[in-house]
């Protein structure tokens, strides 16, 4: 679950800001498919088998989500491969820059966004589980203190970007369940 090479955003790696914004855009499903994709994660979905909730369902919900947002970054990565005078691309960057800086997903707003976020996962890896374990408070702690933050970003980001949405309810049902996973440890 916990992996060390887990990274939410991109910087200094000569992106600009929308392409940072897109990067992390593009990786956010399947980071959250790495922390979900855990064992005990996967044993609460299953024990509602009954009621149809199953593993199988809550990724391929997670892979529908991911689809939308991945048509729309493909779509602006196209817009900014046209040549700088295009027109297309002129509005797009000009709109991407008026959107992103609503948003504070520009410049050291979306630095410290990064870093912010980077902190709160590395809380988590700090805390040593490879796997979910409702028992270790002080990790359940940190991994929630990480996706509630995350959920912030994605209800940004639904502003620039369809699909963020659809990817934030997701991974607010996958909040649930581990919700779920500690209280019944909790009562055992």
């Amino acid at each position: 679950m916990v992996t060390t090479n887990l990274r939410w955003f991109s910087l200094n790696e000569g992106f600009d800001d929308i392409g940072t914004v897109l990067n992390f855009a593009e990786t956010v499903s399947d980071n959250l498919r790495a922390i979900f994709d855990d064992e005990n994660f996967i044993a609460l979905l299953e024990g509602d088998r009954d009621r149809g909730i199953t593993a199988e369902l809550f990724f391929s919900s997670l892979s529908e989500a991911e689809k939308s947002i991945l048509i729309t970054v493909r779509d602006y990565k196209r817009i900014l491969n046209l040549p700088n005078n295009d027109t297309e691309k002129i509005n797009f960057i000009a709109y991407s820059n008026h959107v992103l800086s609503e948003i504070g997903f520009i410049g050291d707003s979306l630095l410290l966004k990064a870093r912010v976020l980077d902190k709160l996962w590395d809380g988590v890896k700090d805390k040593g589980q490879q796997v979910i374990n409702f028992a270790n408070r002080p990790f359940m702690r940190a991994l929630r203190k990480c996706l509630t933050y995350l959920n912030s970003l994605l209800g940004s980001l639904s502003k620039y970007i369809p699909g963020a949405d659809a990817l934030k309810e997701i991974k607010d049902t996958g909040e649930s369940y581990l919700q779920a996973g500690e209280e019944l440890n909790t009562l055992e």
